[in-house]
């Protein structure tokens, strides 16, 4: 709790700090069966951490706790390197912390190095891939047609789906045909001018009319058929799904971040300056 303070205290973002909460609530539960006669922190030794790494990279179920396991998947042991790196570095990040403040004498994590990750093999879609694509959603419903706006969104823009998700119509300006996205809700903090097409305008419009409709006291522009801001699992889920639809899921990862990289590398196709 006091590690967690200190670090609220220095403005870190909330993800963060759920991660830190979330990876800190898993390891004290491998460690309460792994080792029940440790008390004290100052008893964690570099083993015991290389020990808890080696359970997450072999031993640890993959799925555990998501909602729609199969009996194949249920069967399915250990983390990507990428995941174990990700609690590796919460880990050394808060044995650290306690060293340097002195709560421990010595940092146990210092010596534990984070497992090597393969190249980014995200690709891009094709022109074929996202017209494929685009084709799936039904906009004849409401679902369909905030998925469609949401897919033409990330693909001419290159927004983090996170980003998008937290869009409001107060973040448009319509005459300039913009969107101003604050510091706030970017991964460097720093704000970001991005421009649209008039037909991205006037397809957030309509979908912003929509909202209007039904739910009026709704701010954000990705909404739920409830009305609430739609998660990014939900909406990375559904994308998903339209790729297996489209027949494109054997050739192409079909996610959000996809969209991201082929709208970097239409851009750079067509010319763009990177600086």
């Amino acid at each position: 709790d006091i590690f967690y303070q200190a670090k609220a205290a220095e403005g870190l973002r909330e993800r963060t700090l759920h991660d830190y909460k979330t990876h800190h609530r898993y390891f004290m539960s491998w460690l309460k069966e792994a080792h029940p006669e440790i008390e004290m922190i100052g008893d964690i030794t570099p083993q015991i951490l290389r020990e808890y790494v080696y359970f997450l990279t072999h031993d640890k179920p993959k799925w555990e706790g998501h909602p729609t396991l199969t009996e194949k998947s249920k069967t399915e042991r250990g983390l990507s390197p990428h995941s174990v790196n990700i609690r590796l570095a919460t880990m050394k990040a808060f044995y650290r912390w306690l060293h340097n403040e002195g709560y421990i004498p010595s940092n146990p994590a210092a010596n534990i190095k984070k497992q090597p990750v393969e190249e980014d093999k995200i690709g891009a879609f094709t022109d074929e891939q996202i017209e494929a694509l685009l084709a799936q959603p039904d906009q004849r419903t409401y679902a369909g047609f905030r998925d469609y706006v949401l897919m033409r969104l990330l693909l001419e823009t290159g927004l983090r789906i996170n980003e998008a998700l937290s869009l409001t119509a107060a973040d448009i300006d319509v005459k300039m045909r913009m969107i101003t996205l604050e510091g706030s809700r970017t991964k460097n903090r720093k704000t970001r001018i991005i421009p649209l097409s008039s037909d991205l305008i006037r397809l957030l419009m309509d979908l912003i009319a929509e909202n209007k409709t039904y739910f009026p006291d709704a701010e954000h522009i990705f909404l739920s058929n409830m009305g609430d801001p739609i998660s990014q699992s939900n909406i990375t889920d559904r994308i998903k799904e339209y790729g297996v639809k489209a027949g494109i899921a054997d050739q192409v990862r079909v996610s959000p971040h996809t969209f991201r990289h082929t709208f970097a590398l239409n851009f750079l196709m067509a010319g763009g300056d990177i600086i």
